[in-house]
């Protein structure tokens, strides 16, 4: 049925039936008096079928000019009644603003199965590899073996999580708790606290066969802070979008829909390849028990439990919210690296891409994180890369697991503390199961007892040093008191050859010096006594001075500044512009210059996220450890 041949521009009314806000089915009846001859709009008198909504609708594509929803008040059990759609979602009639958009909204009723108190904590989140790869356990105090794949809501904390397993009696894992942002959220948080007694609830959601989700839009509101991601569309929120037995296991999905903390039994399949560009889909929070996208897709996926092979040829993916994989990923052509955990035993097989992580992502802090203990397979495809923002190719890999290299045979890796290109080098995979872990920040060290024992080719090889690891590459090494003056000032760490022995840029280097064993040396990556001078408000940059040990090599690293009186001063900004030794410039565009505390400002240089693998991989390929290191 259609009142007119354009939806967006009728002569003739719409049905009423179209500007009908809330339609209430009841396939079970429990109600005691669903029937498809009630009007359907209010829970007392609600249709037994979905069937029924789309015969006053005329069609399953009607053209919705405000926001509907079809609540469930009970459960559909077979493939009697499936849901497929087809809406148009427009504007209200008159209104031309930019800022509002219709949805459809599928729900139903969440039903409360348990709620009581934390007992304790045994088990706090560690997202480092040092700290263990650990999830969230807590104490329910009571038998929780029905609730493996519900919903947990801390009521305390107003978050939203999952029960990943049983870890034994009545303590269970949690996937990672996010933010309670309800149907149409764009922002979530990490919320990681987890308190022994803050009150909790376990929620029951309605069964809902869903099988077509294929809306046109008239007008997509986009995301506010992004201006990239549709806010509106068709949300299933707080539903299972379960599998009857005979019927298709696909998911058919277009553009802007969105699927919100519900359980999903079916493979989410994209249609849509003309918008296949942008990030136009929202999956936050879900459980998955099956495989998910078999087919190429472009989609956000937020937190959640994915107990299936997450895709099988799948295109495009991004990956955030502390994600656990629980089956690994197949073959995906280009995953963007957000926050993901992969489970033991478990493999990531896909190219990694990245995004620009002050733009794409609706996740704040912390990102960029790849952990737990299953393992890492690069570069089985075209390209591998890592990016942190438009020219630094970064990211943190943190897992207990092997990192392997596919198909791989040679790499170019970028090393952003040195701005370059190196390669290509040769992979050995049998090299590649070494950890990845250490510290963002570079120690500092110093010592008085230091020897310079080669000079050649621009650099100068120290002995006698402590403490120095890879990470430290591209740092400046002050020296003093040697009997060469070339021999003094701050250099950059090119090469680290031991925890003792380091080489460093020097183009003026004598050896052997006459002051061997005597030589004092330091990393200058600290000091309480900056000053923030100058605020380009145009390129978004602060000047500091009254630093020590900074290098060419600094810029792309992060400066931690605190003790700030102006409270935008404070914070990690990244290096844009070496001006001196004692100077450069940092991106941030909320600064405020001069600050009234300037002379006793805190600050510390540290790397940009980094333990070991510093580097972008590029021409579908990886590194051994070793090399990430070297390069």
């Amino acid at each position: 049925m259609s009142c007119c041949s354009s939806p967006f521009s009728c002569s003739s009314a719409p049905p009423p039936s179209w500007s009908v806000p809330e339609w209430f089915i009841d396939p079970q009846n429990v109600t005691g008096h669903a029937s498809d001859q009630n009007d359907g709009v209010t829970a007392s008198t609600p249709l037994l079928t979905f069937a029924a909504v789309v015969e006053r609708w005329g069609t399953e594509s009607p053209v919705l000019r405000q926001n509907t929803t079809l609540f469930f008040l009970s459960s559909q059990t077979d493939d009697l009644d499936p849901v497929i759609l087809n809406p148009i979602l427009a504007n209200p009639i008159g209104n031309t603003s930019n800022i509002v958009g219709a949805s459809l909204f599928i729900k139903g009723t969440n039903n409360v199965l348990a709620s009581g108190t934390f007992v304790s904590v045994p088990q706090t989140k560690s997202a480092s590899f040092s700290g263990g790869n650990l999830l969230w356990q807590v104490d329910l105090g009571v038998a929780p073996g029905a609730f493996v794949h519900k919903l947990l809501h801390n009521i305390t904390q107003n978050s939203i999580c999952e029960i990943r397993r049983v870890v034994s009696g009545t303590i269970v894992e949690l996937s990672q708790p996010l933010t309670n942002a309800g149907a149409q959220g764009t922002q979530y948080n990490f919320i990681d606290v987890v308190n022994p007694g803050d009150a909790w609830e376990i929620l029951d959601v309605v069964s809902v066969n869903a099988v077509s989700l294929l809306q046109t839009i008239d007008h997509v509101q986009l995301d506010a802070p992004t201006q990239v991601v549709p806010v509106n569309g068709v949300c299933c929120y707080r539903v299972r979008l379960f599998d009857p037995p005979g019927g298709p296991n696909n998911l058919d999905i277009g553009y802007a829909t969105h699927i919100r903390e519900c359980i999903v039994d079916r493979s989410p399949q994209g249609v849509d390849a003309e918008n296949s560009v942008s990030f136009d889909k929202w999956f936050v929070n879900n459980v998955y028990t099956v495989g998910v996208f078999n087919a190429g897709n472009i989609g956000r996926f937020i937190g959640g439990i994915y107990a299936g092979p997450f895709t099988e040829g799948g295109f495009r993916f991004h990956l955030d919210g502390g994600i656990i994989l629980e089956a690994g990923i197949r073959g995906a052509q280009l995953v963007e690296l957000g926050n993901f955990y992969i489970a033991a035993g478990q493999t990531v097989n896909c190219a990694f891409g990245g995004f620009d992580s002050s733009v794409m992502t609706p996740i704040p802090a912390p990102r960029m994180l790849a952990w737990g203990p299953g393992n890492l397979d690069l570069g089985a495809f075209g390209s591998t890369y890592y990016k942190r923002s438009a020219d630094s190719y970064v990211a943190s890999l943190q897992l207990s697991g092997a990192i392997t290299v596919g198909r791989a045979l040679l790499a170019q890796a970028y090393n952003a503390n040195a701005n370059k290109l190196f390669g290509p080098l040769a992979l050995n995979p049998a090299d590649l199961d070494l950890a990845v872990g250490t510290t963002r920040n570079v120690a500092v060290i110093s010592g008085a007892t230091a020897s310079i024992t080669a000079a050649a080719g621009g650099k100068m090889t120290l002995t006698g040093l402590t403490g120095i690891t890879r990470s430290m590459i591209g740092y400046g090494l002050v020296i003093t008191g040697a009997a060469s003056g070339g021999n003094n000032g701050t250099f950059p760490i090119t090469d680290v050859l031991s925890s003792t022995s380091v080489m460093v840029s020097n183009g003026a280097a004598v050896a052997p010096d006459a002051n061997n064993g005597a030589i004092s040396w330091g990393t200058q990556a600290t000091g309480v006594a900056a000053s923030i001078t100058a605020f380009d408000q145009v390129a978004g940059k602060v000047t500091l001075t009254g630093l020590t040990g900074l290098t060419t090599a600094s810029v792309g690293h992060d400066l931690i500044v605190t003790g700030a009186a102006t409270a935008n001063n404070n914070g990690t900004f990244r290096i844009s512009n070496f001006i001196s030794a004692t100077s450069c410039q940092v991106e941030n565009p909320l600064g405020v210059a001069p600050d009234a505390n300037n002379g006793a400002i805190h600050w510390q240089e540290a790397t940009v996220g980094f333990g070991g693998t510093a580097l972008g991989l590029l021409t579908g390929a990886a590194l051994t450890n070793s090399q990430a290191q070297d390069a």
